[in-house]
């Protein structure tokens, strides 16, 4: 379960999933119970970075294998939100901006 890190409240998934449908330069997400500044960590940037590269990659394997559309339609309509709800479920969050995602 997601916590603030500087409040110590619980994130329901519900807050977690609006918090990442807010597009930010800032790449923080407002505490719902503190209003303080959280931060994504590396770990959980890593992940959403190979959930998504799966994401892609699950996505093209009907077209390589020559399946009909309506595979990759299938494929589409059940992978995206799977990928989503794993993105949502697996945040970790810090009080600091802990830099750019190749650097720790």
């Amino acid at each position: 379960m997601t916590r603030c890190q500087n409040c110590g409240e619980k994130w329901t998934f519900e807050e977690k999933l609006k918090e990442s449908f807010k597009f930010t330069f800032d790449r923080h997400m407002t505490c719902p119970h503190c209003q303080s500044k959280q931060y994504q960590t590396h770990r959980h940037r890593k992940i959403s970075a190979l959930i998504s590269f799966l994401m892609v990659l699950a996505m093209f394997i009907p077209s390589f294998l020559s399946a009909p559309w309506q595979v990759y339609v299938t494929t589409v309509v059940t992978v995206v939100p799977v990928a989503f709800f794993l993105m949502v479920h697996t945040y970790e969050l810090s009080n600091t901006d802990e830099g750019d995602f190749w650097h720790e």
